[in-house]
């Protein structure tokens, strides 16, 4: 019998890095005729995982509000970190990570268990699944997030480590140094197909499935982008800087009209001072007349005498 062919190299790995480490199942994988059944379920259950609304969660649960009536209306860790400060933001971004985390993980079993042409596939689509799950939302009207913290959770199965911290390196260079969130994340979902020419290279069904997610990651930051063209799109710290601007200008504004009370007390002990001093020198003047009127007085009575 012939041969079967060799599973084409990818990077240094016939199958993804995930499921390279993932230990080997206790039972032969399944058949090629399982693939019809296990990659709508893993779809179906990756994309419920990811469209847990944990910022909605957490703003109503823990700050009793709604944070899609907070800040720019987005369920996601930027809007959180402003509108429910650091604690807020983080549970927000740790859960949100942690669904795409555990979607990866689900991915790398469904791969680990179908024949090795299928893995790359699956894992493309545990991806897929968590990230629109976030963005379209069932519970929320099919509106959500924008997939940036779920999605970075799934590649670290996806990609694998090296290639997740790739992904955030370049989100976090870019953040540096322009201060724009939205570019750093823009930029991280324009490199993803880039990074996956490499780890899914042969691949091209897992490859398209990986660009047709972030070119939804993409679409989802239309707002961000038409901002980021106008210049009204706001900075890492911006809001921070304008209440410290408007707090200082505040207490100028107090201390500029705290100036005027004080001339007009000025002014008015001023102005008793002057009619004390009227007064007084009428009391001299009249002083000072009483004698010649009392002499006067006098030679008049004497002449009548």
């Amino acid at each position: 019998m012939p041969e079967a062919p060799a599973a084409p190299i990818v990077g240094s790995a016939p199958v993804p890095p995930a499921v390279a480490m993932a230990p080997a199942p206790p039972e032969l994988p399944l058949g090629a005729d399982a693939a019809a059944w296990v990659l709508p379920l893993l779809f179906a259950v990756t994309f419920l995982l990811g469209s847990v609304p944990w910022g909605v969660i957490v703003s109503r649960l823990a700050f009793h509000k709604d944070i899609r009536s907070e800040g720019s209306g987005n369920i996601g860790t930027t809007n959180a970190m402003r509108t429910l400060g650091k604690a807020g933001g983080a549970a927000v971004f740790v859960l949100d990570f942690g669904k795409g985390l555990l979607s990866g993980c689900l991915g790398a079993v469904a791969a680990s268990v179908l024949p090795v042409p299928f893995a790359w596939s699956v894992m493309a689509l545990a991806f897929a699944g968590c990230t629109w799950g976030h963005i379209f939302s069932p519970w929320l009207g099919f509106k959500g997030g924008k997939g940036i913290a779920v999605a970075v959770g799934a590649l670290f199965f996806v990609f694998g480590p090296v290639g997740a911290l790739i992904e955030i390196a370049i989100f976090a260079v870019v953040v540096a140094t322009t201060r724009y969130v939205s570019a750093g994340s823009l930029t991280a979902a324009v490199a993803c197909p880039v990074l996956a020419l490499w780890f899914y290279a042969g691949h091209w069904l897992g490859w398209a499935i990986i660009v047709l997610v972030s070119a939804t990651v993409i679409w989802a930051h239309r707002s961000n982008i038409a901002r980021l063209m106008a210049g009204t799109e706001n900075r890492v710290g911006s809001k921070k800087r304008a209440a410290q601007a408007a707090e200082a200008g505040e207490a100028g504004a107090v201390a500029e009209g705290g100036e005027e009370p004080a001339n007009t007390a000025e002014d008015a002990a001023e102005g008793a001072v002057c009619e004390g001093a009227v007064a007084e020198g009428a009391g001299q003047a009249a002083a000072e007349a009483s004698p010649a009127t009392q002499a006067d007085a006098e030679r008049t009575e004497g002449a009548r005498s």
